[in-house]
C-alpha cells in the first residue's frame, strides 16, 4: 500500500513524537518505508522539525499578536528596530509575519508582565514609518 504525503503529514501533526515503528504500524505500511518517505518530505521541504515552546515556563506570562501598518519605504527599518527592541525589553518575538489583509505585519510576542508590553507598544507606536498597533493578548491555546 502506498501511503499519501497528506495522511503522514496529518499523523505527524496529531503526535510529532510517534516512532517510525509507531507510524509505519498506524499508516500500514513497512518502517523502512516510513523513514525513506519522512527523509525526502523533509528534504523537498514539506515541513521542519520545530518545537512549541511553553514561554509560561519561562516566565514569559503574556503572549501577544500585534498588528502593525506602516509605510512601505520603512518596512526595513521598522524590523531591524524590533531587533533592538528585543534586546532592550525582557520580552521574545516568536515570529513576524507580513500579511495582506487587516495588517502589513503581525508579530507573535511573549511578555514577562504587562509593563514589557506597554513599553514595547509604546516604541513600536513612536518608530517612524508606523502608522498604526492593534494588540491582542492571546487568551488561550486551542490547537
Amino acid at each position: 500500500m502506498k501511503v499519501k504525503t497528506e495522511e503522514i503529514l496529518r499523523t505527524l501533526k496529531e503526535d510529532s513524537k510517534l516512532s517510525y515503528v509507531a507510524l509505519s504500524k498506524q499508516l500500514g505500511v513497512t518502517e523502512a518505508a516510513i523513514r525513506k518517505r519522512i527523509k525526502n518530505l523533509v528534504k523537498k521541504g514539506y515541513f521542519n522539525y520545530t518545537i512549541d515552546i511553553n514561554y509560561r515556563k519561562l516566565g514569559y506570562y503574556i503572549s501577544t499578536f500585534i498588528g502593525f501598518d506602516a509605510k512601505a519605504e520603512y518596512y526595513h527599518t521598522i524590523l531591524e528596530k524590533l531587533q533592538q527592541c528585543e534586546e532592550k525589553i525582557d520580552f521574545l518575538i516568536n515570529s513576524i509575519y507580513q500579511t495582506s489583509i487587516d495588517h502589513d505585519f503581525m508579530i507573535a510576542c511573549s511578555f514577562r508582565n504587562n509593563s514589557d508590553l506597554t513599553q514595547f507598544l509604546k516604541i513600536l507606536e513612536n518608530t517612524e514609518g508606523v502608522l498604526k498597533v492593534c494588540p491582542a493578548i492571546i487568551n488561550q491555546k486551542i490547537r
